[in-house]
């Protein structure tokens, strides 16, 4: 057995701090954390122990477990069995008043019936506990701050690597791979022109493209100066760019997930599929902007 354990303070009541991580199903909890990302298939059973599906995303690896409470007792304390899932075991979580608020202790019992996962366990329970403890105080802080941070920043390899080599491909080149263009927009400060490689999603005929990382400055950028340019190769075009409500957004992102290249693409955007239900893709479309690109007259 390998143990991971994790604990924070969060500057909530113990109530309001077990509502925050087990209330309503857990979505406020999935809509804080970055590693847990959907929660389905929700069940609360006659003797008031929940069964659930969690998918959480830990680096670039996306887990699906099941799990089976066999304690549930609010606001203190809940043990639940670890099932379908290469790192299985028994999830321990305590919840104890204390000076600022209440201390939330996270332990996770790992016995992995997979043995090259168990061989390796024992080295990389220091980085599981690392990515638990920094996501509890990120879900910690959210809390307070009332939701999650606007812009999710890119890994060191899609900043210096991916972008660089999609503006060269799509740019430069003319590829225009999977529907990958320039999108061409006016600096707010400096007014020089800032190109981004964005996937231009279609429905019917209308264009759309999708921040997965949040308010990224392309996106203030567009709202400060909805004029203009996608490009691919020496084709340019001029769009006028329309900023879509939440509502109308929803089944571009859920087009935008379906065709996604990259696997991290739903987690960015806080859904498990292109099939996850409604209500997640409009939680995602508030913190995800979406644009339509109408030809310019």
């Amino acid at each position: 057995m390998t143990t991971v354990e994790a604990s924070v303070v969060v500057p909530l009541d113990l109530d309001r701090t077990w509502d925050l991580f087990h209330g309503d199903e857990m979505r406020r909890y999935v809509a804080l954390s970055n590693i847990t990302v959907a929660v389905e298939n929700y069940q609360l059973r006659p003797d008031g122990t929940p069964r659930y599906t969690l998918v959480r995303k830990i680096g670039p690896v996306l887990l699906r477990q099941t799990a089976d409470h066999t304690v549930y007792e609010p606001p203190h304390h809940a043990e639940h069995q670890v099932l379908d899932s290469p790192l299985g075991g028994t999830y321990v979580v305590d919840h104890e008043a204390t000076a600022g608020g209440t201390r939330v202790r996270h332990r996770w019992e790992i016995r992995s019936s997979n043995p090259t996962v168990a061989q390796i366990l024992p080295a990389a329970a220091p980085l599981l506990g690392r990515v638990l403890h920094e996501d509890l105080k990120l879900v910690a802080r959210r809390a307070v701050s009332g939701g999650p941070a606007g812009y999710q920043p890119p890994a060191w390899w899609e900043r210096t690597l991916m972008t660089p080599l999609a503006r060269l491909l799509v740019g430069r080149l003319g590829r225009d791979f999977d529907d990958t263009q320039l999108l061409c927009v006016p600096g707010r400060r400096t007014g020089r022109l800032r190109s981004t490689p964005l996937k231009v999603v279609r429905l019917g005929e209308d264009r759309y493209v999708v921040s997965r990382r949040g308010e990224s400055d392309w996106v203030r950028n567009l709202r400060a100066e909805p004029e203009a340019e996608l490009r691919v190769g020496s084709r340019i075009e001029h769009v006028h760019a329309v900023e879509v409500p939440p509502p109308q957004a929803v089944p571009v992102l859920r087009e935008y997930v379906r065709g996604a290249v990259l696997a991290s693409t739903p987690a960015l955007l806080g859904v498990a599929s292109p099939d996850a239900p409604d209500a997640d893709f409009l939680r995602s479309a508030g913190e995800h902007p979406v644009f339509r690109l109408d030809p310019r007259r």
